[in-house]
């Protein structure tokens, strides 16, 4: 039975099929492939690159409350050598909440110097107490990345350049109006895509085999006129030894940089443990990751400082932990 599935997953990985990239929702018109979009890489300037990643953890799961450990990250390195790290955190503690009839995710949020602020979303079910954190964290990565962002510099998130939320998009409103007033650039390279061929391929993987053997870029891949994603995407591999094309996206007013970015990019992806992508967001990502053991030993430290009360949230922990139980029989 095994060996039947694995000829079926061979077959369909092996032969990368498709022309155009298949984009889900409106605002995307693929570009047909063609193999005068391949371009070789040029030397880099020497610019400045600014890093920006962030993670969080649950500490506190109840049903309709969450809490959670936020951290962003902002590495700034130039020359491959190091110039500057900075790195804050806060707490986020979310809630369903009724309000006008309806239930809404809400959000109060707690940064290191004791400040209070609230946020929120639509409520739909128990994910949306998720997924609120989450987007609470993207922003505050992206507030980072336009606080660190230098002169003539080139700063490049973690993942893509697209808003989920009127909020997000006014972040990266805010980003694209500071480096336009320093003369940076603005991108995002993705760790992983799913985006795929029309004929449901792996369109990196697309890229790979068709492409040339030593680093290329890749571009335009679409055109997007969407107001949530101004942006340019393409694809890059940058290292000839690297076995991965990175989904690449930049604010779509600088398209005409895109030669520059990855320049500046394939020589920061030189790290001979992951040849082909950036340094820098892999150690963006080391500052901003919030491990499982560190989330154990907050949520230790909470419980003891809760005292008598813990009894009264072990009560609400218990209504979600049943399956936890299951697993260790």
């Amino acid at each position: 039975m095994l060996r039947g599935i694995i000829r079926e997953i061979s077959k369909k990985v092996e032969s990368a099929e498709g022309s155009r990239a298949a984009f889900r929702g409106k605002g995307y018109a693929p570009v047909e492939f063609s193999q005068a979009n391949y371009a070789g890489i040029k030397n880099a300037e020497g610019k400045a690159l600014v890093f920006a990643d962030g993670g969080n953890a649950e500490i506190i799961s109840v049903p309709g409350l969450s809490l959670q450990l936020a951290r962003t990250a902002a590495v700034e390195m130039k020359n491959n050598r190091l110039q500057k790290i900075t790195r804050k955190e806060f707490y986020i503690l979310a809630a369903a909440e009724e309000k006008e009839g309806k239930l809404v995710a809400t959000a109060k949020i707690y940064d290191s110097k004791g400040n209070k602020y609230e946020a929120e979303a639509g409520y739909t079910n128990g994910k949306s107490l998720q997924k609120l954190c989450e987007s609470i964290r993207k922003c505050a990565e992206i507030k980072l990345a336009a606080e660190a962002t230098e002169e003539n510099a080139i700063t490049v998130l973690d993942g893509t350049l697209e808003a989920e939320n009127e909020t997000e998009e006014k972040e990266l409103e805010k980003l694209y109006e500071t480096a336009e007033r320093k003369n940076a650039i603005v991108a995002a390279v993705a760790k992983t895509t799913t985006l795929l061929t029309e004929k449901g391929s792996p369109f990196s993987a697309m890229l790979l085999q068709k492409g040339p053997e030593k680093s290329w870029q890749y571009s335009p891949v679409a055109e997007i006129s969407g107001e949530k994603h101004k942006a340019g995407i393409f694809f890059a591999k940058m290292h000839e030894k690297s076995r991965h094309a990175f989904r690449i996206e930049i604010y779509n007013r600088q398209k005409e940089k895109i030669p520059e970015l990855v320049a500046e990019l394939a020589e920061n992806s030189k790290e001979i443990t992951f040849p082909g992508y950036p340094y820098g967001l892999i150690m963006a990502d080391k500052m901003a990751r919030i491990s499982e053991k560190e989330a154990e030993c907050l949520k230790a430290k909470i419980a003891a400082t809760a005292g008598k009360n813990w009894g009264a949230i072990g009560r609400s922990l218990s209504a979600l932990n049943a399956h936890e139980i299951l697993d260790s029989i």
